[in-house]
């Protein structure tokens, strides 16, 4: 319906003026008596015009965001406090013309004509009320006569596709158009596949509708602290509704206050046993109701477990699971944080779960170290431990390339099995683990080690010297990505393992290293990188050289007939980096994707020659926190032919003037597909939205 005829009248301040000038009058001339009659006649006079006004405006508007039933709820609050007016009828009836029930939005302005006819309002007022009226009425008359309800009409298929592009928003809207649109929608399987409860107006109205949905979800994340909400789920979970979940995430938020239906969620979890595979919960409160021995009882077939606490974890010990008789137990994955995760936790896992491939421990002190080495099983490949955002396992097709890129080491893997990822960190300086307590580990699996991530408290003098005396045999000859910490005896040790001949090694990073010299001189001498990651280093003169040789090394290379040379590379803080870094790294031709952040000794000058080298090669850049680009620098980035994907973050200078300079410049970057802009306070919304009709993908986080 046009938005022109939508009686959508403006807050009369002038009314207010009047009321109140009237009233100050009162009080300086007239009777107490008076006043009470002027102001009790402004209250009506002021609250019955003025609230319908504004209820008619929130209407309109939650109407034209796709809230349907809010849009009805203020229609007929206007109804309620004005039911002799039209003016509520009016409105409802746009609202049911707008969401498709013609029949029902003739029958309210039929309605609102009668009290038209009988107003006592002026003639002007009322002509021109029911010129309105008649005109909306007329409007959806029309629609009536010839709409095409394509839902209904259409093949199953076309409709279900349609559907599930929809936002959840807009689903909840589609219910409520009609009967056959609210069937559709329920039982399109594919717009219900993956769904998250987040406790928003729209979910809420989901809630209501899980024994419609619930068989058609494989994927759910529950994060809400509405009881109700989170209650009706559990229920349908119990009932055997959730006929093909496999994986359910319950939040901190959603496990609120949870202890009185810990038996709820514990007979939920048994009737979705069959099916769940992926089981993720997280307990802040205090509540100890549900242990991690419970749910692996209870999620006998879960594959996947990720279990986190803020409290003491209750320990997992061998009777506890001794109603588990099944000896080829499927879990997979297993990651469990808490305050104190103790050595007979530990034990009892690897001793119980023999197919476990990765371990994620978060909370430990060194006893955690000795059941790890003496009972982890060949099938073991990633273990984090007191480390953040370990890698998932891969899935199959996944593991099939990796094999194919990787067919060496898999080759001299057969005969000997080991892990090929290992994460060790000291987030907690309550519980010290020191590298020579979990050296044997590595040492264990050094054939094996694809990734290595250690950052321990260092080796002294004595113990670095043991250790090579002990280990003279330890050598990684397939580590493919390795991590330097500001650990400089373990550093060295690192190094001496990487033999010169390796040809796997592809990925390195540099975090906080106190003098990275001797990792950069160990790399001009070893093959080409793939990636390099330089993250929080302050830097010497002779570091700083060191890198640009190395850079100058790759840029050779990469003009050379093989064209094997660096690929990604991320420089992250300090003052490594400086204009003329940036110029030999502008000189590598096989570099694809860049991340620059935080770097106080570059220039204007400097980023905007870089971006001018790249120009024909770049498909990915990433800049956050340099207040040295200006807009200057992002319209350069117009000018690549290359680029798919932009992620501007924290940039002070960078104005609308930059952005429209850069999406203008479409035809010149035909292949840029993603723009992201974040926390740059000069880029206005309206500029943002300039940029979305220029380039599909544009997002502000």
């Amino acid at each position: 319906m046009n938005s022109s005829i939508l009686p959508i009248q403006p807050v009369n301040l002038r009314l207010f003026e009047q009321r109140y000038q009237q009233i100050q009058n009162t009080i300086n001339n007239g009777t107490h008596h008076q006043l009470i009659q002027d102001v009790t006649l402004a209250i009506d006079d002021v609250f019955q015009s003025q609230l319908l006004v504004l209820l008619d405006i929130r209407a309109y508007a939650y109407a034209m965001e796709g809230h349907y039933q809010l849009a009805c709820a203020d229609a007929e609050q206007m109804i309620k406090h004005a039911p002799l007016l039209s003016s509520g009828y009016v409105r409802q009836g746009i609202v049911l013309s707008m969401y498709g029930r013609q029949d029902k939005a003739i029958e309210k302005f039929d309605y609102a004509l009668q009290l038209a006819d009988i107003s006592s309002r002026n003639n002007i007022e009322q002509q021109e009320d029911i010129k309105r009226l008649n005109a909306c009425k007329t409007a959806a008359i029309l629609l009536n006569e010839s709409r095409i309800d394509f839902i209904a009409r259409l093949p199953v298929e076309i409709v279900n596709n349609i559907i599930t592009l929809l936002p959840k928003s807009s689903k909840v809207s589609c219910m409520h158009v009609t009967r056959i649109w609210a069937q559709r929608t329920l039982d399109c399987a594919s717009a219900w596949k993956t769904f998250s409860a987040d406790g928003n107006r729209v979910d809420n109205q989901v809630a209501a509708k899980t024994e419609h949905i619930a068989g058609h979800i494989e994927k759910l994340r529950i994060n809400t602290s509405n009881k109700m909400v989170r209650s009706k789920y559990i229920q349908c979970m119990r009932n055997g509704l959730f006929k093909r979940l496999h994986s359910l995430t319950l939040t901190g938020c959603c496990t609120e206050n949870l202890r009185p239906s810990a038996f709820a969620l514990s007979t939920a979890l048994w009737q979705t046993r069959t099916t769940l595979r992926c089981f993720e919960i997280h307990i802040d409160d205090d509540f100890n109701k549900i242990t991690l021995a419970d749910i692996l009882l209870v999620c006998d077939k879960v594959t996947d477990l990720t279990y986190i606490t803020h409290n003491t974890l209750v320990d997992v010990r061998d009777q506890d699971l001794s109603a588990l008789h099944n000896e080829n137990l499927p879990l997979l994955s297993l990651e469990i944080k808490s305050s104190n995760i103790t050595k007979q936790t530990v034990k009892t896992v690897l001793q119980r779960y023999t197919q476990l491939r990765r371990l994620v421990i978060n909370g430990c002190d060194s006893s955690a170290i000795d059941p790890i080495d003496q009972y982890a099983t060949s099938s073991l490949e990633i273990l984090g431990f007191n480390s953040r955002n370990i890698p998932k396992l891969s899935s199959s097709s996944q593991q099939q390339q990796h094999q194919q890129q990787h067919h060496h080491v898999y080759q001299q893997s057969i005969s000997s099995t080991g892990m090929r990822k290992i994460y060790a960190m000291n987030n907690d300086q309550r519980r010290i683990v020191h590298i020579s307590t979990f050296f044997p580990i590595i040492y264990k699996n050094r054939k094996t080690l694809e990734t290595v991530s250690v950052c321990l408290s260092d080796l002294t003098r004595d113990e670095a010297q043991e250790i090579i005396s002990t280990y003279d045999d330890f050598r990684l000859e397939n580590v493919v990505d390795i991590t330097f910490w500001s650990t400089p005896r373990m550093q060295r040790l690192l190094l001496q393992s990487i033999p010169g001949t390796i040809t796997t090694l592809k990925h390195v990073t540099i975090r906080y290293s106190e003098d990275a010299s001797d990792i950069y001189r160990a790399l001009l001498r070893l093959p080409p990188l793939e990636t390099l990651r330089i993250l929080s280093v302050d830097t010497t003169g002779l570091e700083k050289q060191c890198i640009i040789e190395l850079f100058e090394q790759y840029a050779r290379l990469s003009e050379s007939s093989c064209g094997s040379s660096l690929k990604t590379v991320s420089l992250w803080h300090g003052d490594l980096v400086d204009d003329t870094v940036l110029n030999v790294l502008g000189d590598i031709k096989t570099l694809h994707h860049v991340t620059l952040w935080d770097l106080h000794g570059v220039t204007t000058q400097g980023l905007h020659d870089l971006m001018k080298k790249l120009h024909n090669q770049l498909t990915c850049i990433d800049i956050k926190a340099m207040s040295a680009v200006t807009d200057n620098v992002i319209s350069e980035l117009g000018g690549s032919k290359t680029l798919t994907t932009i992620g501007l973050d924290g940039l002070p200078k960078v104005t609308n003037r930059g952005i429209r300079a850069l999406v203008d410049k479409r035809s010149t970057i035909p292949k840029l597909s993603s723009l992201t802009i974040t926390n740059c306070s000069l880029v206005t919304e309206e500029c943002i939205q300039y940029a979305n009709h220029k380039i599909d993908g544009v997002a502000r986080t």
